[in-house]
Parts: structure tokens; C-alpha cells; sequence
């Protein structure tokens, strides 16, 4: 089964989810709980059937009443995030992890559960 999850579409940053199961037909399920992010790491571990989403950066846009100018903010995330089901539902592992928030890295899933950032 294929899982494609968050992303940006070059004008805003997802949190949504699709499935397939040949890559040539997808299926949107809902949207993540989770922050729209990119540049994030997502992993499975196949003995405990857990997806994970984690880290990464969103953009958040506001307006500031003195310029009257639309300034877009970019926030790095330290969160995980897990999901048992093939992205139909999701819990939080953690919201704020131990390492810094970050984005564009590496993680690996290692034996027994360790995951190396």
C-alpha cells in the first residue's frame, strides 16, 4: 500500500492523506490533525504496524495592522505523531520533543523501535 501525506502544492502547505494500493489510483481519506507541514520525516515500522510523522516546518500567514502587509511565517515543528490504521486516524506521541525542531533531516528506524534522527 502506497500512503502520501502533507506536502505543499507550491501555494500552501497539507496535512492531507491518500492511499493507493497499485500507485495509479488514490484515495483521499481526511486530513491529518496535524499541522500542515513539509520538509518533515515519515516512517513505518512494519513489526509494530505504526506509521510516524515528525518534525518539519508550516507556514502561517498574518496581517500586520501598521503596513497593511500579508507577512508569511514559517514555524520548525519537534512533534511525532503516530497512526495505527494507515493514516485514517492519528494520536500525538509527543508535541514538543527533546531534540530541536527542524526540518529537511534524515530519521531511520532501527530494531526493537529506536529511531535515529
Amino acid at each position: 500500500q502506497f500512503i502520501l501525506v502533507g506536502g505543499t502544492n507550491g501555494a500552501e502547505v497539507l496535512n492531507d492523506v491518500w492511499r493507493s494500493t497499485d500507485g495509479a489510483g488514490w484515495t483521499a481519506t481526511k486530513d491529518a490533525p496535524w499541522l500542515p507541514r513539509r520538509s518533515f520525516a515519515m516512517l513505518y515500522d512494519h513489526h509494530e504496524r505504526w506509521l510516524y510523522v515528525m518534525g518539519g516546518d508550516t507556514l502561517a500567514t498574518s496581517r500586520t495592522e501598521k503596513t497593511c502587509q500579508t507577512v508569511i511565517c514559517e514555524f520548525l515543528l519537534n512533534d511525532v505523531w503516530r497512526s495505527g490504521d494507515g493514516g485514517d486516524n492519528w494520536s500525538p506521541r509527543v508535541m514538543s520533543a527533546p531534540w530541536a525542531a527542524r526540518r529537511s533531516f534524515s530519521a531511520v528506524l532501527a530494531g526493537a523501535g529506536h529511531i535515529f534522527l
